[in-house]
């Protein structure tokens, strides 16, 4: 098992717990019964979906109900089927959508019309879409500790009122804008036309809370790290952590707390505060962030933050206290130039300063990120950004917002560094996303430098990804969804230094599976392909849903600008992934795998047990100023 496959202990006793209470689980009623009318369940616990809104599968729900209600013979077996298959399990809010473009037009068939009222109904984290559904005593007693959202703090995430003439553009991105806060598992619209005024509508807000408490663990070579939060705390929508760190070396222990409070006053302004001691690692930090919201709108953030701690160092093999003080702010503004599919121009500007009172080694060439620096960045672009909806992509039944769209943005600017001296900064990126045919593509390209006052080139960076995924293919009962992934980095007149070279395992996902970390494989250029086929089953057991997936990774490093010059490493494995939607829990991941051609000083994980996080695709929404990562 992997010593940093973290977030996983807490995962898994909660998991257990759930899974083993199967055993007392009470049958409901045939979940062939209609489920009550929509408009009976306007002012109840429970989320109904009209079927103009998302279909259901019959077919599929009549083939689970004959396994289901089978009579066995067996009592293994029927506990197995009656507790694992589950009639429309595939999504808490339909069947699977095969179409990504079935919800696109379903706002724009009110277009124009004025909003005479908003209704809000909330469901708890278990609370059946069919009230005549009985759920196990687990669930229930889940749902009486659950402390739910606050119906203000949700209404205040709504980018509309009652009045107001109804925008399909806003109504979609402010369902993304919902479905995104991680104390809700769902959330949509649903538009009625108001029977007493032939122009008028009523949008009904429909969320569902998903079980907030959770706790997270990591085991390094170095240093510990446990966790306990709550991302909904009080019912708020805010986050609260308590971090507890052990360093191995020393045997010191520390402690932290973090606290965010979401869309403070309804604004949409985030309001973050850090405080922690002990283990070597100090940090006070305060934050705000309003980002870019709606085509026409402000952005603007500020950061400040003292950090003490140690780092280690992966070509020397030691490590160093750094002593870091940050501060940074940024703002900007976008002009919407086309409300019907939010493009947008936008510019921006940054200022932030960074200096360290104790670091490692530092000189004109070594080491550049440890320098004492001041920099002062500007961008402007074009953006356009909207979203299609989904589920059985990174997900296994919630509706997933999928971003389409475009950005193009210039920064430049200017940075004063010690030792290097003041020298200028220009970076382009492009990024582009949408459906060709049912085929879903990503693809992104930047490219930036700083120059000297002579205007040679220093620190130049070129990078390149795309990412791919295919309609779902049905397989009997199962789904099965092909993914691909392409990323690209190059370095150009690099220094030297901890980070002036490229690792497998700072590629972010885009690495080769089960690596260790280790300075043997380095380079300034990295080439890497990932392929993935999802088995997505219909197995259920108290919510948590089960993907199989086999999977291959291929990699070049090196130094050679001719990408493929460089050392080849690949990887080939399987493995399932368990999920609970309605809960805060990471993916649990069970994966077995074999590298070939690696040198033999850089280490393998076979086997593996670990916690992934959501995968996150490109953002299409303008942003803070930022020169062009090189990782």
């Amino acid at each position: 098992m992997e010593r940093r496959g973290g977030h996983i202990v807490a995962t898994l006793v909660v998991s257990l717990f759930l899974l083993a209470s199967s055993v007392f689980r009470t049958e409901g009623q045939s979940l062939k019964n209609s489920p009550p009318r929509y408009d009976e369940q306007l002012h109840s616990d429970t989320i109904v979906v009209p079927f103009n809104y998302r279909e259901r599968n019959r077919r599929a729900d009549a083939f689970y109900d004959t396994l289901r209600y089978r009579r066995y013979r067996n009592p293994v077996s029927r506990f197995l089927f009656r507790s694992l298959i589950r009639s429309r399990n595939a999504s808490d809010e339909g069947a699977p959508m095969l179409d990504f473009r079935r919800n696109r037009s379903y706002f724009e068939s009110f277009a124009g019309r004025r909003i005479t009222a908003v209704h809000l109904t909330q469901a708890n984290v278990f609370s059946p879409r069919d009230t005549t559904v009985k759920v196990g005593w687990v669930q229930r007693f889940i749902d009486r500790l659950h402390i739910r959202t606050q119906p203000r703090q949700l209404l205040q995430n709504l980018l509309f009122e009652a009045g107001d003439t109804l925008n399909p553009y806003v109504m979609g991105i402010n369902e993304e804008l919902l479905r995104s806060l991680p104390n809700l598992s769902t959330a949509y619209f649903v538009v009625v036309p108001d029977p007493c005024d032939s122009l008028g509508v009523a949008v009904h807000v429909f969320a569902r809370d998903n079980w907030s408490i959770s706790g997270d663990m990591h085991l390094g070579s170095d240093e510990n790290e446990f966790s306990l939060f709550d991302r909904n705390f009080l019912g708020t929508g805010d986050e609260l952590k308590l971090i507890l760190t052990t360093e191995n070396a020393v045997r010191k222990v520390g402690a932290e707390i973090d606290y965010t409070a979401r869309n403070l006053l309804g604004h949409f302004t985030d309001v973050t505060v850090r405080l922690g001691v002990g283990a070597n690692r100090n940090i006070g930090a305060f934050g705000v962030d309003h980002p870019f919201i709606l085509p026409s709108d402000w952005g603007f953030g500020f950061d400040v933050e003292r950090l003490y701690r140690r780092e280690a160092q992966q070509l020397t093999d030691t490590s160093y206290f750094v002593n870091r003080f940050r501060v940074e702010g940024w703002g900007g503004k976008s002009w919407c130039l086309d409300w019907r599919n939010g493009t947008s121009l936008y510019a921006a500007a940054s200022l932030g300063r960074e200096h360290y009172n104790a670091r490692p080694p530092v000189t004109e060439r070594l080491n550049p990120y440890y320098l004492n620096r001041d920099r002062m960045l500007l961008s402007i672009g074009v953006s356009r950004r909207n979203y299609f909806q989904g589920n059985m992509i990174y997900g296994y039944g919630r509706t997933e917002d999928i971003p389409y769209g475009f950005r193009v943005e210039l920064v430049g600017g200017r940075e004063w560094a010690e030792r290097i001296g003041p020298r200028d900064y220009w970076g382009l990126r492009g990024y582009w996303g949408n459906l060709l045919g049912d085929h879903y593509l990503e693809t992104g390209i930047a490219l930036g430098s700083f120059f000297l006052p002579d205007y040679r080139p220093q620190q130049s960076v070129v990078t390149g990804q795309l990412r791919y995924f295919t309609p779902l293919l049905r397989v009997r009962t199962s789904y099965i969804r092909q993914f691909a992934a392409l990323s690209a980095t190059m370095g150009f007149h690099r220094l030297e230094g901890e980070r002036e070279a490229l690792r497998y395992e700072k590629a972010h996902g885009m690495g080769i599976r089960g690596l260790s970390e280790n300075a043997w494989m380095s380079g300034y250029n990295r080439l890497t392909f990932s392929s993935e086929t999802v088995l997505f089953t219909p197995l259920f057991l108290y919510h948590f849903r089960f993907a199989f997936f086999l999977f291959g990774d291929a990699g070049w490093l090196g130094y050679d600008n001719n990408l493929f010059r460089n050392r080849f490493t690949g990887a080939i494995g399987a493995g399932v992934r368990i999920k609970n939607e309605r809960l805060i829990f990471n993916n649990i991941q069970i994966r077995v795998g074999y590298a070939f051609n690696r040198p033999p000083e850089v280490g393998y994980s076979y086997f593996s047990i670990s916690n992934e996080r959501d995968f996150q695709e490109f953002n299409f929404a303008p942003g803070a100023p930022r020169p062009i990562e090189y990782r």
